[in-house]
C-alpha cells in the first residue's frame, strides 16, 4: 500500500478486503487523510469484524470532537461507486467528502459495534448514517443504495415526528440484508420518493413499514414480518422468495380490507421457494384481488388439473413448477 500511494494519481479501482477493522482505519489514516486520487471510480474497503470502531481517517487532533467537521480531506472526484463500512462512511460525511453529481453507487457493509454498546448511542449511530445518506442525496443526480449486515437498534430511534426527519432523495434502487429493528422503518419514512426497484433480505419487523418501490422483492422474510413489509407498499411488482411467512395466513390477509387493500396497486406476483401456503389459498385470493395479471409460482405446492386451469383462464402471464 506505501508503494501505491505513490501513484494514486494513476489508481482508478481500489479494492481492499480485510478480516479486522483496525487494518481499514490504519489504511485510512495512514494513506487517505488528504489523500487525492483523480482518477479513482471504484473504492472499496471491507471488514468483516468490528474491533476498532475509531474515526477512519484523523484530523491529527485528539481532542476533535466525533461530530465536529475535519480537515483531512480526500478527494475522489471521479467515484462512482463505493463500498465502505457504515462508521467509515460517515468519517467522510464528517471530512466533507464530495462526490461527483451523477449516478451514485453505495454499499454500506458489516458494521457491529452498535451491538456492544447502550442503546441511546445505537440510537446516535443511526441518525448519524441518515443525516450522511441525506447529504449524499442531495450530491448526486440518482444513487443505488444497499446496507448489508449491520447492527441497528432494537427500540425506537426518538426522533420524534417524522416531518422533522432528514430526507433522503434520488434514491434508484434500496437492498437491505440482515437488518433488524425499526432502522428499516425509518429509513424508508425518510425517502422523499420511492425508488424504482427495493430488496429486502433477512430483515425483521415489527411494525408496519411503509414500503416504497415499484418492484419489491422479499427474500427470506419469516412470520409476521412479511405483512408488516407489504401492508402499506403500493407498487406493482411484488416477488417472494423462501419467506416461511407466505402461508394461508398471509394470503388471507391480502384478500382482505384493511385501510385499503393490502398491496393496492399489485399488478404481478412471483413467489418461489415457498411451501407454506396451499394453492386453493392463492387461488380465492387472487378471484378477490382481480388486479393482478402475472403469476409465477416457482418450486410451489402440488396443482391439481382444474386449480391449473382456472390460473391459466385467469391470468395474462402464468407459470407455475412443483416442488420436487
Amino acid at each position: 500500500m506505501q508503494h501505491a500511494s505513490q501513484h494514486f494519481d494513476r489508481v482508478t479501482i481500489l479494492s481492499i478486503s480485510v478480516v479486522y477493522r483496525s487494518s481499514i482505519v490504519e489504511i485510512g489514516r495512514r494513506f487517505l487523510n488528504r489523500a487525492v486520487l483523480p482518477n479513482l471510480t471504484r473504492l472499496g474497503l471491507v471488514s468483516q469484524e468490528t474491533d476498532d470502531t475509531s474515526a477512519f481517517v484523523d484530523d491529527d487532533d485528539d481532542h476533535m470532537s466525533r461530530y465536529e467537521k475535519c480537515t483531512a480531506h480526500p478527494e475522489f472526484p471521479e467515484l462512482r461507486e463505493l463500498q465502505i463500512d457504515a462508521r467509515s462512511f460517515f468519517d467522510l460525511y464528517l471530512c466533507d467528502t464530495e462526490y461527483p453529481c451523477n449516478q451514485f453507487k453505495l454499499r454500506l457493509t458489516k458494521y457491529g459495534a452498535a451491538a456492544d454498546t447502550h442503546s441511546k448511542y445505537e440510537s446516535a449511530n443511526m441518525l448519524d448514517l441518515i443525516d450522511a445518506l441525506s447529504e449524499l442525496s442531495r450530491a448526486v443526480n440518482t444513487f443505488d443504495l444497499e446496507i448489508e449486515d449491520v447492527a441497528t437498534p432494537p427500540d425506537d430511534l426518538g426522533w420524534g415526528h417524522k416531518a422533522s426527519y432528514p430526507r433522503i432523495e434520488n434514491i434508484a434502487s434500496v437492498k437491505l440484508v440482515n437488518i433488524q429493528g425499526p432502522f428499516v422503518s425509518t429509513l424508508f419514512d425518510c425517502m422523499s420518493e420511492a425508488p424504482e426497484s427495493t430488496i429486502i433480505e433477512r430483515c425483521e419487523v415489527k411494525e408496519h413499514t411503509v414500503m416504497k418501490g415499484e418492484e419489491l422483492r422479499l427474500v427470506g422474510i419469516s412470520g409476521p414480518s412479511l405483512l408488516y413489509l407489504v401492508g402499506f407498499w403500493e407498487g406493482l411488482s411484488l416477488s417472494v422468495k423462501d419467506c416461511s411467512g407466505f402461508n394461508d395466513d398471509f394470503l388471507d390477509a391480502l384478500s382482505k380490507h384493511s385501510r385499503g387493500v393490502t398491496c393496492s396497486n399489485m399488478e404481478s406476483l412471483e413467489v418461489e421457494g415457498c411451501t407454506a401456503f396451499s394453492a386453493e389459498m392463492l387461488r380465492d385470493t387472487c378471484d378477490i384481488r382481480d388486479n393482478i395479471e402475472q403469476l409465477t409460482v416457482s418450486d410451489g405446492p402440488e396443482l391439481n388439473e382444474v386449480q391449473r386451469m382456472w390460473f391459466e383462464d385467469n391470468f395474462d402471464r402464468f407459470y407455475w413448477s412443483e416442488m420436487k
